[in-house]
C-alpha cells in the first residue's frame, strides 16, 4: 500500500516539475524580432498648414520666413522622443546584425532621451530597429543597406515601411498639434509647467549697470548671479538636466515634448525657404548641415518655437540632441 502512495507521489511531482519545467522554458523564450513593440506612433492626418514664423510681431529669425502652405502626405510619428533604454535595445541587437558601430549615447536615466547621438548614428538606429521588426529599412547607400560609417550619400525609400527621421516639414506640423499660428504647441506662451527648456534670467541693462558699479565700488562684495534657469525639478546630478519623456502634456495630435528636453533630428539638410505652396518637400538634395528642431533642456524659449530652425553639422553627437522616430503611412502591400 505504502509503495503503491509512494508511487503516485513520484508520479504527482514528476507531472509537476515538468508542467513547471515548460512554463519557464516558455516563459524564458528570446522574443522574436517581430514581438518588439516600437514606440507609441500617432498618425499625422493629410492637409496643408502654414509653415513658418506667424508671430505678430515677428520673434523669429530670418530662415523662418516666408511663411508658406505646405500640403503634407499623412504620416506616423512617435508620441515621446526615443529613450536610453530603447536606445539599448535596438544597439544590443545591431551589434550582432552588422551594425557594428552604433554609438553607446548617452541618457539620464532608462525613460528619458537619448542623447549625445550624431544624425548619422540615429539614422543607422533606425534601419537597425526596422529590420528588428521585420520591417522595410528606409535608409540605403551603394552597398545596400546603410548599417555602418559616415555616409554622405545616404538616400531614404519613402515608400518603405521602416523607421526614419521626420522630414522638416513633417516635424513642423505634428509639433503644431493642429493649432494655426500659435508660437508653441499648445500656443502663444511658454512656462516650465510646459516644457523643460532653460528660462532667461539675464538682468536688464539697468540692473547689469547696478552691478558692475558694486563691483567697482566694493569689489569684496560676493555676487549672486541669479538662478540658473534650468527647469529646477531637473536640474539635479550631472547635466544633462533631461526629464523623463512624458513628462509634460502632449500637444493636440497626442505628441509629448515637442517643444524642449532634447533638440531633435530631423531628415533634411539645410536650406532656405522657398516661396509658394509646396507638396511634401524634403530639404535640399545635399548640404554641409542638417536640421533639428524643438529646442531642449539648456534652450532659451525662443528655440523652443515650433517655427525655429536649428543647423548643425551631421557629426555633432551633444547631450542636448536626441530624436524621435517616423514612419510613412501608406505602407506596401503585405506589410504590417
Amino acid at each position: 500500500m505504502r509503495g503503491k502512495l509512494r508511487s503516485k507521489i513520484l508520479m504527482w511531482l514528476f507531472a509537476v516539475v515538468v508542467v513547471l519545467g515548460l512554463v519557464a522554458w516558455w516563459g524564458f523564450q528570446p522574443p522574436k524580432p517581430s514581438d518588439f513593440k516600437g514606440p507609441a506612433m500617432v498618425l499625422i492626418p493629410v492637409g496643408d498648414f502654414q509653415m513658418g514664423d506667424q508671430s505678430m510681431p515677428k520673434v523669429g529669425y530670418a530662415d523662418e520666413l516666408p511663411v508658406h502652405t505646405v500640403s503634407v502626405s499623412s504620416f506616423l510619428i512617435g508620441n515621446c522622443e526615443v529613450t536610453k533604454a530603447e536606445w539599448d535595445r535596438v544597439r544590443d541587437w545591431g551589434k550582432n546584425h552588422g551594425f557594428n558601430d552604433l554609438a553607446e549615447g548617452r541618457g539620464k536615466a532608462a525613460n528619458h532621451p537619448v542623447q549625445d547621438v550624431s544624425w548619422y548614428e540615429v539614422v543607422k538606429w533606425c534601419n537597425a530597429r526596422s529590420l528588428q521588426e521585420d520591417l522595410k529599412p528606409c535608409y540605403t547607400v551603394a552597398s545596400g543597406i546603410y548599417k555602418t560609417g559616415e555616409d554622405d550619400t545616404v538616400a531614404c525609400d519613402w515608400s518603405a515601411n521602416g523607421y526614419r527621421l521626420p522630414t522638416e516639414v513633417e516635424w513642423e506640423k505634428a509639433a503644431r498639434g493642429g493649432l494655426v499660428g500659435k508660437d508653441y504647441p499648445w500656443g502663444d506662451s511658454i512656462n516650465q509647467s510646459r516644457a523643460n527648456y532653460r528660462e532667461d534670467h539675464t538682468p536688464s541693462k539697468l540692473t547689469a549697470l547696478w552691478q558692475q558699479m558694486l563691483d567697482k565700488v566694493i569689489p569684496w562684495k560676493p555676487r549672486s548671479g541669479g538662478a540658473s534657469g534650468y527647469h529646477p525639478a531637473y536640474e539635479t546630478g550631472n547635466v544633462p538636466y533631461t526629464s523623463p519623456v512624458a513628462s509634460f502634456a502632449a500637444n493636440g495630435y497626442g505628441l509629448h515634448d515637442m517643444a524642449g528636453n532634447v533638440s531633435e533630428w530631423c531628415w533634411d539638410s539645410y536650406d532656405a525657404y522657398l516661396s509658394g505652396s509646396q507638396t511634401d518637400p524634403r530639404g535640399a538634395a545635399s548640404g554641409t548641415y542638417r536640421v533639428d528642431r524643438g529646442g531642449g533642456w539648456a534652450s532659451y524659449a525662443g528655440s523652443c518655437r515650433a517655427a525655429y530652425r536649428c543647423r548643425i553639422t551631421p557629426t555633432r553627437a551633444i547631450s542636448d540632441f536626441g530624436f524621435r522616430v517616423a514612419r510613412s503611412s501608406v505602407l506596401p502591400a503585405g506589410s504590417r
